[in-house]
């Protein structure tokens, strides 16, 4: 499971993907908005944790191996080369613990071009950077899609 934007890597937007280990067609695709639909939470009797899984009943792994799996492409230049290097070595569409390194260094290299491409536009330094908001909020309620590191919940 990760988010793509029309097959190209994204961070911030974009569907929600979820492919089977070998590639195949998407056993779902969805929007934020759609998430309570798609994706139910449980607890178990032995954890305090929150699990999730698949609303009918499927796992899923979410991580820089499952990102990489789901995307066409990185969307620049060094970390599309990469990605190319890596579906090399590894396939298409990897499981295999070794390549977990690999995976996120392509992550850190394109997220490095993206943030020079966006430092250096222009408008980064504009003073215009408040949009005044004249609508009715009528909508109190949405949902956010993260993905928090296992560490994070035993620390």
């Amino acid at each position: 499971m990760g988010a793509t934007e029309n097959g190209r890597y994204s961070v911030c937007g974009g569907t929600t993907k979820v492919i089977d280990t070998d590639g195949s067609p998407p056993i779902t695709s969805f929007s934020g908005q759609e998430y309570v639909n798609r994706i139910e939470e449980y607890s178990e009797d032995w954890s305090y944790l929150k699990f999730s899984r698949l609303k009918d009943g499927r796992f899923y792994r979410v991580g820089p191996l499952a990102r990489l799996n789901i995307v066409d492409s990185m969307g620049t230049p060094a970390a599309d080369a990469a990605l190319e290097e890596y579906r090399k070595k590894f396939g298409r569409h990897v499981q295999t613990t070794l390549a977990y390194n690999q995976a996120r260094y392509i992550e850190f290299l394109a997220s490095c071009e993206r943030a020079v491409e966006i430092l250096s536009n222009p408008s980064i330094t504009s003073t215009d950077v408040r949009t005044p908001v004249d609508c009715v909020i009528n909508n109190r309620g949405g949902v956010g899609i993260i993905e928090a590191p296992a560490w994070h919940a035993h620390s």
